[in-house]
Formats: structure tokens, C-alpha cells, sequence
């Protein structure tokens, strides 16, 4: 996310694809309060591409500084058994604004 003023939220935008013979359905784990994550769309057929959208609220982010955190993303099929799990890794400089002053 890089550097980001302590109050404000950044969004970046990744990329799943679906290698498997299947069709899964993505969602997101131990994700921290400050960090929302979201699979457009939210179920992936064989070869298909999702676009997750990840925002980082500073606001509730309790550091400043360096911050590196990581998420779980998984895939499951219909009765909900876990097919894959991977990690998202979320780094942001959360500073003060001083042009307030």
C-alpha cells in the first residue's frame, strides 16, 4: 500500500486464477479488523480470473510506521471442503499528516 497518512484508506487490486479442473469459490481468512478483502466474482470456474480488491483502513490500523501483514485466501468447492489455502501479504508505512497543522 505503501506510504499512507494515518485516516486515510488505500485499495490495491490482485489477481486469482482457478488452474483446476473444478469450480471453487474463493474467501478470506484471519483477515485483520482494519483490512477488508473482496473476490469479484466470488466463484471461479475452470481457467476463470477474479480480481480481489484488498483496502487497508489506516484509521484502525493500531501501529504507525512499517506495518506487514498477512491474510489467508481460500478455496473451496460446493460442500465447503477447503481445496487450497494461500497467503496475501499486505506491507503499508502508515504516517502522520502534518500538512494539517
Amino acid at each position: 500500500m505503501g506510504k499512507m497518512a494515518k485516516g486515510t484508506v488505500r485499495t490495491a487490486t490482485i489477481s486469482a486464477y482457478n488452474a483446476g479442473t473444478d469450480s471453487v469459490n474463493i474467501s478470506f481468512d484471519n483477515l485483520p479488523k482494519h483490512i477488508t478483502a473482496i473476490a469479484y466474482p466470488d466463484r471461479l470456474g475452470p481457467s476463470d480470473i477474479a480480481g480481489i480488491t484488498v483496502y487497508y483502513n489506516s484509521i484502525g490500523q493500531k501501529m504507525w510506521g512499517a506495518t506487514d501483514e498477512t491474510f489467508g485466501i481460500i478455496a473451496s468447492d460446493d460442500s465447503a471442503s477447503r481445496i487450497a489455502r494461500g497467503e496475501v501479504n499486505v506491507t503499508a508505512t502508515v504516517v502522520e499528516d502534518f500538512t494539517k497543522l
